[in-house]
């Protein structure tokens, strides 16, 4: 006996919830008012009582479409209000965050909606539900093929993930339409999805139709396809993962070098969704550069990737963070006695007379202090510190090197280059902490000041 639209909508819904072992639990429902939110957020509603599910609805209005937004947060109120469903709204700026980020205006919205997700997750400890439905998957997975993609992007879109439920993900949409009209659920449509300027509405509106037309159920089949991959894909990223947990951050460009790339550009890609926490995936290209950098011969390089991310490696490590804007070491006078320096994560003293460490209490908060001296004679005006400068070089030990050769060769961390001082005169770069005096400053029959620099464990 064939089953109507609805029963087929409530029995997937139902064999989700049993095969997650999901029950006695908070579910927020990502409700847009569109179709295939109306028909998820009724089924969680149905089932509520029978696992004992708290259900509210989640509304983000992107402050894309004016009045029509306006219309569909509405709706959604009233949705819920005449079914006693709690209800949220967020309202984000879609458009600002894509003019100052340059991605594009669908990308924003997924980008902060997504986040929106996170946070409330969290606030609320709930579990966040989206109604993903087998077209989305096959729309998904065709995207990402044109883009470039490995066997992550060609799983498509995971079941469940970090928080995030897509319980009606292997429906028809046309099951779910047929199941509002049955039910006589009304929706309202977002006319954004008609415009096929974007991407993934012109795959849902003409590419997918022309391939079930040549291929009846290709829907179906890709949701098959991506099943049995994401098999492999979890196993390949289990080892990632594994990899990286044994791994000390300072040997982890070296650990990437000797594995096979299929585990390799798996930890690149869970590094990357680390710092993003979005569901926005580096396409194959972006992958493949960040490969080349971590096997390549070079000691230091980096490769910016989108939303201000940045891969990295310094010697044998290798990082993916969001790029910072690079640290700016104001022009500083120094005086006798302490100087605090960047807050106070690090200080420099000088003094004219030794002094032991252990006995000056603003330097006893430090865990590494450096000590030099000068001579005075060969210091011209006032000692002052700034930050590192293209070409910046001085002279010690017999010859003249370069500051940006001195910190390679040290094998220094960036974040570690970028909070050096450099301790300088009038003549120039004086002293680095860490490395030589200049020259002129060794003429031990001359008065000597002392310098200690001193800094906290995260500033070595």
């Amino acid at each position: 006996m064939n089953r109507l639209p609805s029963e087929s909508l409530l029995a997937a819904t139902e064999q989700y919830l049993l095969s997650h072992d999901i029950r006695d639990v908070h579910i927020i429902c990502a409700f847009s008012g569109g179709a295939d939110s109306v028909s998820l957020l009724w089924a969680l509603h149905a089932l509520q009582s029978r696992y004992g599910l708290a259900v509210s609805a989640l509304h983000v209005n992107h402050g894309i479409r004016g009045e029509e937004a306006v219309r569909d947060e509405a709706f959604c109120h009233d949705f819920c209000l005449t079914r006693g469903i709690s209800f949220y709204v967020e309202r984000v700026d879609a458009p600002a965050y894509a003019r100052e980020k340059h991605v594009s205006l669908e990308t924003a919205a997924r980008i902060l909606r997504y986040e929106v997700f996170m946070r409330l997750q969290q606030q609320e400890r709930a579990l966040i539900a989206t109604a993903h439905t087998a077209g989305d998957n096959a729309e998904t997975v065709i995207f990402r093929m044109a883009r470039g993609t490995g066997l992550t992007g060609l799983s498509g879109i995971p079941p469940m993930r970090e928080g995030i439920i897509r319980p009606i993900l292997t429906v028809l949409p046309e099951t779910v339409r047929a199941a509002l009209d049955e039910l006589g659920l009304s929706h309202v449509e977002d006319s954004t999805n008609q415009d096929t300027a974007y991407t993934r509405n012109y795959i849902r509106a003409e590419v997918i139709p022309r391939l079930e037309t040549l291929h009846p159920g290709a829907v179906t089949r890709i949701g098959e396809m991506t099943r049995a991959l994401r098999q492999d894909s979890d196993f390949l990223e289990g080892e990632a993962r594994k990899c990286l947990r044994e791994t000390p951050p300072r040997e982890l460009r070296y650990r990437m070098r000797e594995l096979h790339p299929a585990v390799s550009t798996r930890m690149i890609r869970v590094l990357y969704e680390k710092v993003r926490k979005s569901p926005d995936a580096l396409t194959a290209e972006q992958v493949e550069s960040i490969e080349r950098i971590v096997r390549g011969d070079s000691a230091h390089a980096s490769i910016d990737l989108p939303c201000g991310v940045q891969a990295q490696v310094d010697g044998d490590t290798f990082f993916i963070r969001m790029k910072e804007t690079p640290a700016s070491i104001p022009n500083q006078t120094l005086h006798e006695g302490v100087n605090l320096l960047s807050g106070r994560s690090a200080s420099l003293m000088l003094s004219d007379v030794p002094l032991d460490i252990g006995s000056v209490p603003e330097m006893k908060i430090y865990n590494s202090v450096i000590s030099v001296s000068f001579s005075t004679a060969t210091i011209i005006n006032n000692l002052y510190i700034r930050s590192r400068l293209p070409g910046d070089a001085y002279r010690y030990g017999g010859m003249t090197r370069k500051v940006k050769k001195l910190f390679c060769d040290a094998k220094l961390p960036t974040d570690v280059r970028r909070k050096l001082p450099l301790v300088c005169d009038e003549k120039g770069i004086l002293w680095i902490p860490g490395f030589g005096v200049r020259e002129d400053t060794k003429t031990s029959e001359q008065k000597q000041i002392y310098a200690y620099f001193g800094t906290q464990e995260d500033d070595k």
